[in-house]
C-alpha cells in the first residue's frame, strides 16, 4: 500500500510540467469537448428514428460542446441533426432554418456531399409547405452539387422531386419528363424502393391528367414492389391514390374501401400527412354519396391535422371542400364563411416569398450573433483554464492519496450492490410470474364463464324463437281447414297475431341489446307530458290484459297529478322501460294487482312498477339485470323469456342518467324502482281528458277512399300483398311499381294521391326516387317503409323528402291512421 502510494506521487511530480503545458494550452480540453460533441451527435442520429424529441435534445448537447471550441464540422452536424428532428416532427419552418445554418457551415468546410443533402432537405420542406418557388430553387442548387460529384442516385432523387413540383404546378408533361428521367437511373441502380416510389409518382401525374387507366397501371406496379419490400408508407400512399382514381371514376364505394385500407397503414406508421390526406379524400367521397355528416367529420379531422402540423395547402383545400359541402346542404352562410377562409389562406400562401426573404435575413443575423457569442465564450474559457491549472495540481495530489482507499471501499460496495440487485431481481421475477399466473387464471375463468353464458343464451334463444314460430306455422296451416268454424278461425288468428308480436318483441330486444353493446343507441330528450305518457300506457296495458284473458288482475295507475307534468325526457325510451317492467309484472302475476306510477322528488323522479306475483328469491335478485340471465321456473313453462328485457331496462335507465333496483319477496310480490333526473318540472293547470276513441284501432272498412289512387313501390311480392290486402278494403285504387324508376315514370303519366315507398329497391332506390318525384310533385305525400329500424333511419328518410316513416313489420292500424291523415 505505502510503496504504491509513493510510486504514484513520484509519477505525478514527474508529469506535472507536461500536464501544465497541456492544460495551459487548452489542447486536452479541446480534444475532450470535440470527442463529446461527436459522441452526442452520434447518439442523436441513432435515436432519431425512435424518438425525435430525445434526438433533438442530444443534438443540442452536441451543439453546446461544439460551440465551446468552435469545431465547425460537429457544429454543422448538430444543426443538421436538429433540423432532422424538426422535420420528423413536421415543424417545417423551424427545420428549414436549421438546415440553412448547417448548409452555411458545410460550405465553409467545402463538404459537397452534405451541401447537396441539406439543399435537398430544404427543397423538401418547402414542397410540403406549398412554397414551390423556394422548393425549386433549393432542388436546382442540390442538382448543381450532385452533377459535380457524379452522384447518380441523388441526381435521380432531385429529378423525381422536381417532377413532383411541376405536377403540383399543373405542368404535367414536364413532370413526366423529369420522373421518367429519374426512373431510368433507379432501374439501372436496381433501387427498388425508389423505383416503387417513382411509379407511384408517375401514377399521380396521370391521375391529375384524368388518364385513369394509365394511373391505375403505374399504381399497381408501385404497390407490388412496396408489398415485396414490406414498405408500410409506400403501401399506404399507393392505396390512397388508388382510391382517388376510383373516386374520379365515380366508383365511390370501392374508393372508400381503399381509403380505409390506406388509413390502417398510415396509422401504423404514425404518418400524420398521410392520415390527413386520407381523411380529406374520405370526406370528398362520402360527400359524393350524400353521407353528409360522415363527410363533414372526416374533412374536419383532416383540417385539424393540417392546421396542427403546418400543412397550409391541405388546410386551405379543407376550407374549400367544406364550402362545397355546406353549399350542397343549403347552409349558404357556412359555405360563404369557409370560402372566405379559403381565399384568405390562398392570398397568404402567395405572399410566402416576402416572408422567406425576411426569414433569410433573420437567419443571417442569428448566425452572426451566434459566431460572435462563440468567440466571446472561447476567450472566457481560455482565461478560466489558466486560473484553474494551479488549483488542479493541488487537487490531484489529494485525490491520489484518497484513490486507493476509495477503490477498496468501491469494490466492497460493488459486491454488496450486486448481491442486493440479484436478490431484488429474483424477488421481482417471482412477483411478475405470480401476477402473470393470476391474470392468466382470471382471463381463463372469464373466458369459461363467457362461453357458458353464450351457450346458455343460444340454447334459450333457440327455444324462445321456435315457440312463437311453431304457433304461427301450426295455426296458419289449421286455417286451411274448410270445416273450421268462425269462432275457431278467430281464435287461431288471435294466436297467430299474439305469436307474431311475441316474435317481434324478441327480435327488438336482441337488436336493442346489440345497439347498447355497440354504443350506438342514443338518448333523444324533448320536453314532454309525463302524465299523458302514463295515461296512454295504462290504456294500452289494460287492453293487453283483456286480450290475454287476465282481467282478474287489477291494474292501478298511481300518479300525483291529473294535470300535464312537463319534463325533459326521451319519451320513446322511458315508455320502453315502463312497458318492459309492466310486461315482466304481467308474466309473473296470475292474480292480484299491478300498480305503477311515479313520485316527484326534489331533484329526481322516482318511477315504480309493483306486482303481487310469485316474487324473486333473495339470492337471485343480484343477477336479474344481467344479460341472458333469467330465473328457471321448471315447474311452470309459461314463465319463459330471453333474459334480455331487464338488462335492456337497466342500460336504458343508466343511459338516461338514472339507476334501477328491485325489492322482492317470494309468494308476496316485487317492486321495481328506477330514478331519473327531472330538471325543470312544470305542472300545467289544465286537466287531461283521455279520448278513449283514440286508442281504438281503426278498421279498414271504416275508410272510404274510392276516389283515391295509392302507388305501392315495393319489389318484394309478400310485402306488396300485405299492403294490398290492408288497403283493398278501403276501396282505394292500388297501383304497384317494382322499382324506383318505374315509380317515377308512373308519377309522370297519371295522378297519384299518395305513395308507399320501399327504400331498398333495384335500379333506383327509394330515397333517390323520392327526391326525383318531389322535384316534379312537391305536394305529393310519400310514406317511407323500410326494414332498417335503426337510429337515424327516420331522419335519413325525412331528409330525402319523405313525409313520414314506417318500419317493417308494418303496424297496419298505424299505416291506416297515417294514410288517412295525408288523404284527408
Amino acid at each position: 500500500m505505502n510503496v504504491r502510494f509513493y510510486i504514484v506521487i513520484l509519477f505525478i511530480l514527474c508529469t506535472l510540467p507536461a500536464m501544465h503545458f497541456i492544460y495551459g494550452n487548452g489542447n486536452a480540453s479541446n480534444s475532450r469537448d470535440k470527442r463529446t460533441a461527436a459522441w452526442f451527435n452520434q447518439l442523436s442520429e441513432d435515436t432519431l428514428e425512435y424518438n425525435y424529441a430525445v434526438s433533438r435534445q442530444l443534438a443540442r448537447e452536441a451543439l453546446n460542446h461544439a460551440q465551446k471550441n468552435n469545431k465547425i464540422n460537429e457544429l454543422a452536424r448538430a444543426y443538421k441533426n436538429i433540423a432532422e428532428s424538426y422535420y420528423k416532427a413536421e415543424v417545417f419552418d423551424t427545420s428549414t432554418r436549421f438546415y440553412h445554418k448547417s448548409n452555411e457551415l458545410y460550405q465553409q468546410l467545402d463538404n459537397h456531399q452534405q451541401i447537396g443533402y441539406t439543399y435537398l432537405s430544404i427543397g423538401l420542406n418547402h414542397y410540403y409547405q406549398a412554397n414551390y418557388k423556394e422548393s425549386m430553387l433549393a432542388y436546382n442548387k442540390a442538382q448543381s452539387v450532385y452533377e459535380k460529384t457524379g452522384n447518380n442516385e441523388k441526381l435521380a432523387l432531385i429529378y423525381q422531386n422536381i417532377g413532383l413540383v411541376y405536377n403540383e404546378l399543373e405542368d404535367h408533361q414536364k413532370a413526366l419528363v423529369y420522373l421518367n428521367q429519374s426512373q431510368e437511373i433507379f432501374i439501372d441502380l436496381d433501387a427498388r424502393y425508389n423505383m416503387a416510389n417513382n411509379y407511384h409518382n408517375i401514377g399521380a401525374v396521370y391521375s391529375k391528367m384524368e388518364e385513369y387507366d394509365k394511373a391505375t397501371h403505374y399504381y399497381e406496379k408501385s404497390y407490388n414492389i412496396f408489398h415485396e419490400i414490406n414498405n408500410i408508407h409506400g403501401i399506404g400512399s399507393t392505396l390512397n391514390n388508388m382510391g382517388m382514381v376510383l373516386a374520379a371514376g365515380k366508383n365511390h364505394e370501392q374508393a372508400i374501401k381503399k381509403y380505409h385500407e390506406s388509413l390502417v397503414y398510415f396509422r401504423q406508421e404514425k404518418n400524420r400527412y398521410g392520415e390527413l390526406s386520407v381523411y380529406h379524400n374520405l370526406g370528398i367521397a362520402l360527400m359524393e354519396i350524400n353521407r353528409i355528416d360522415d363527410a363533414r367529420l372526416y374533412l374536419e379531422k383532416s383540417m385539424e391535422l393540417a392546421n396542427k402540423h403546418g400543412y397550409i395547402q391541405n388546410y386551405m383545400e379543407g376550407h374549400k371542400s367544406l364550402s362545397h359541402l355546406y353549399e350542397n346542404e343549403g347552409s349558404y352562410k357556412e359555405a360563404l364563411s369557409h370560402y372566405k377562409k379559403y381565399y384568405a389562406i390562398k392570398d397568404s400562401v402567395n405572399n410566402k416569398e416576402t416572408r422567406a426573404i425576411i426569414a433569410e435575413i433573420e437567419s443571417d443575423y442569428q448566425h452572426k450573433l451566434d459566431s460572435k457569442e462563440l468567440e466571446k465564450h472561447r476567450l472566457l474559457l481560455q482565461r478560466s483554464q489558466i486560473q484553474k491549472t494551479g488549483l488542479l495540481v493541488v487537487m490531484l495530489l489529494f485525490l491520489v492519496f484518497s484513490v486507493f482507499l476509495y477503490k477498496i471501499n468501491l469494490r466492497r460496495k460493488k459486491v454488496q450492490h450486486q448481491l442486493k440487485s440479484h436478490k431484488k431481481s429474483l424477488q421481482r421475477l417471482v412477483e411478475e410470474q405470480t401476477e402473470q399466473l393470476k391474470v392468466e387464471i382470471s382471463e381463463r375463468k372469464l373466458a369459461e364463464e363467457s362461453d357458458q353464458l353464450k351457450s346458455a343464451f343460444l340454447a334459450n334463444m333457440s327455444h324462445e324463437l321456435r315457440t312463437p314460430m311453431n304457433a304461427i306455422i301450426a295455426f296458419s296451416s289449421f286455417l286451411h281447414n274448410p270445416d273450421l268454424t268462425d269462432e275457431k278461425r278467430k281464435e287461431y288468428i288471435q294466436h297467430i297475431n299474439s305469436s307474431g308480436k311475441s316474435l317481434l318483441q324478441i327480435i327488438d330486444d336482441i337488436v336493442d341489446s346489440a345497439k347498447i353493446e355497440a354504443r350506438q343507441l342514443k338518448i333523444n330528450k324533448i320536453r314532454g307530458d309525463l302524465t299523458r305518457l302514463f295515461r296512454e300506457e295504462y290504456e294500452l296495458f289494460l287492453h293487453s290484459l283483456k286480450a290475454e284473458n287476465k282481467e282478474e288482475i287489477n291494474l292501478i295507475l298511481d300518479i300525483p297529478y291529473n294535470n300535464p307534468v312537463m319534463i325533459e325526457m326521451d319519451p320513446v325510451r322511458l315508455k320502453q322501460v315502463v312497458s318492459n317492467l309492466l310486461e315482466n309484472a304481467k308474466k309473473y302475476t296470475q292474480c292480484g294487482s299491478i300498480r305503477f306510477g311515479y313520485v316527484i322528488k326534489h331533484d329526481h323522479i322516482r318511477f315504480f312498477v309493483e306486482d303481487t306475483g310469485i316474487g324473486i328469491p333473495e339470492n337471485k335478485q343480484q343477477y336479474i339485470f344481467e344479460r341472458f340471465s333469467r330465473i328457471d321456473y321448471k315447474d311452470d313453462k309459461r314463465l319463459r323469456g330471453t333474459g334480455l328485457g331487464l338488462a335492456i331496462c337497466k342500460n336504458l335507465v343508466e343511459l338516461m342518467g338514472g339507476t334501477i333496483s328491485v325489492r322482492s319477496e317470494p309468494d308476496v310480490g316485487s317492486i321495481f324502482i328506477f330514478t331519473l333526473p327531472c330538471g325543470n318540472v312544470e305542472i300545467l293547470k289544465e286537466n287531461i281528458s283521455m279520448d278513449e276513441d283514440n286508442h281504438i284501432p281503426p278498421e279498414p272498412d271504416s275508410f272510404n277512399w274510392q276516389d283515391k289512387t295509392v302507388l305501392i313501390a315495393e319489389d318484394e311480392d309478400l310485402n306488396y300483398k300485405v299492403l294490398q290486402a290492408a288497403l283493398t278494403r278501403t276501396r282505394a285504387t292500388i297501383i304497384r311499381a317494382l322499382d324506383g324508376e318505374e315509380a317515377i315514370n308512373i308519377c309522370r303519366q297519371q295522378k297519384i294521391d299518395i305513395i308507399l315507398m320501399d327504400i331498398q329497391m333495384p335500379k333506383i332506390d327509394g330515397l333517390e326516387a323520392t327526391q326525383k318525384i318531389k322535384e316534379m310533385l312537391p305536394a305529393l305525400p310519400i310514406i317511407a317503409q323500410t326494414s332498417f329500424a335503426l337510429n337515424g333511419e327516420r331522419e335519413r328518410c325525412i331528409k330525402a323528402g319523405c313525409d313520414d316513416y314506417l318500419s317493417k313489420p308494418i303496424d297496419l292500424q298505424k299505416l291506416l291512421r297515417i294514410t288517412s291523415h295525408f288523404l284527408a
